[in-house]
């Protein structure tokens, strides 16, 4: 099922593609995605359920006046989408590819109006949208506070088990010896010249 050019916002399965924005979101979160991608993932969810070929990929995106690798760059930016999507070549989800051919876009897509697109907070309110909440992504502080609570456990962790370490092996370790004592000597292997 293609989907017309003019669909602002695209649907399929946790994602949203909002095409003139150039922008992807799981959930209402805004997934980072390089321009390049996102073009070849525009033209992909157009044309969903056809076989897009490369050299059409080739055409549309890189023009004949650039000079670039473009086996490498395709192949680059469809890496970029799985691995943004969460998909893999061997058990596809979303990007299906065709040997020697180009790739086919195979999940279910529909056109949704913009005022349906849940996102992540609400123009000039604070709040979050009528809809799906989305979860708002750790603050770098947290994500400090929470790498040095880490160490500290580990540190914490590794002293006590030293402590614990040193403890037994003062615990079991032999006394020193203070005196000797001289015991009489017997002959026990029954040598007569022995003593």
């Amino acid at each position: 099922m293609a989907i017309s050019p003019a669909a602002e916002v695209v649907r399929f399965g946790l994602f949203e593609l909002a095409v003139k924005d150039g922008e992807l979101r799981k959930n209402g979160m805004k997934i980072r995605l390089g321009q390049q991608p996102m073009q070849v993932l525009a033209v992909l969810v157009e044309r969903a359920g056809e076989v897009v070929t490369r050299e059409e990929l080739q055409r549309k995106l890189w023009p004949e006046d650039v000079f670039v690798d473009f086996d490498h760059g395709l192949n680059k930016s469809i890496q970029k989408l799985r691995d943004a999507l969460g998909d893999s070549a061997e058990s596809p989800r979303y990007i299906e590819t065709i040997p020697r051919t180009g790739y086919r876009f195979i999940a279910p897509v529909q056109a949704v109006a913009r005022d349906e697109v849940v996102v992540e907070k609400s123009e000039g309110q604070g709040g979050f949208s009528e809809g799906v909440r989305a979860q708002e992504p750790p603050s770098p502080v947290l994500k400090r506070r929470w790498r040095v609570w880490a160490v500290v456990g580990v540190s914490a962790v590794t002293i006590a088990a030293g402590a614990i370490w040193l403890a037994a092996r003062n615990r079991f370790a032999s006394a020193p010896i203070h005196s000797l004592a001289v015991l009489p000597l017997e002959n026990l292997s029954g040598d007569p010249y022995r003593s």
